[in-house]
């Protein structure tokens, strides 16, 4: 704001007009100062990771979340802020992020790695225990990423991401279509299906599974399109 004199023949009056003119516009300028301070002080605050980090979240860290070079020569990084972490990745110059954020504070998925990768997806892989691991599927384009549990296959060229679904049975989700669907395989004796499971490939859109029950083989054959 600025507010210009108005000379008067009075030269009493022209001289308190200015003294209020240059009044208003120190006080003007002193207050601009005041709310850039704030906001710079603000925005401070707002990008400082205040969250106190313990032993076990720093060794965490250190261990667990760094940076990953895939076979196609992408990189992730596991960005950290206030206790969580959001997994980022690059290709082509282009960052992209997974949506979600998770605490460190859980700090139950362990040993990150790339348990397939293509043009088109990365299928990141941590460990939350035995048997236990969740994997990201990454797209490169603007699809939306996903998570899957217990992934045992994955074969991305053929557009197939095999998983334990419960108890004797198995999901099969296709990365070209977005479906998913359940087979059922033979009784296992075990609580986690994937131990009965000897081995699993592909050939002409066929999926093929090699079932072992504490002696007893059979094979399975799943057609995927």
């Amino acid at each position: 704001m600025f507010v210009h004199a108005v000379h008067s023949c009075d030269s009493s009056d022209t001289r308190t007009r200015w003294t209020i003119t240059f009044l208003l516009n120190y006080n003007m300028r002193y207050l601009c100062i005041i709310v850039l301070i704030a906001i710079s002080a603000c925005n401070n605050k707002h990008n400082t990771d205040s969250y106190t980090y313990n032993a076990d979240d720093s060794a965490y860290i250190k261990e667990h979340l760094r940076t990953i070079t895939t076979p196609y020569y992408r990189e992730i990084n596991f960005k950290v802020y206030n206790g969580y972490y959001k997994i980022y990745y690059t290709s082509d110059g282009k960052t992209r992020s997974y949506p979600d954020s998770f605490s460190i504070a859980n700090g139950y998925l362990r040993n990150y790695g790339i348990e397939d990768e293509n043009k088109d997806y990365i299928l990141l892989t941590g460990s939350c225990g035995n048997p236990c691991h969740i994997s990201y599927l990454l797209p490169m384009n603007n699809n939306n990423a996903l998570s899957i549990s217990d992934v045992i296959f994955s074969d991305l060229n053929n557009n197939c991401i095999v998983s334990v679904a419960g108890n004797n049975s198995l999901q099969i989700y296709n990365t070209d279509t977005k479906k998913s669907f359940i087979t059922r395989t033979d009784e296992c004796n075990s609580a986690y299906t994937g131990y009965c499971i000897d081995s699993l490939y592909i050939t002409s859109d066929t999926l093929h599974i090699k079932f072992n029950n504490d002696g007893y083989k059979s094979d399975h054959v799943v057609k995927l399109n």
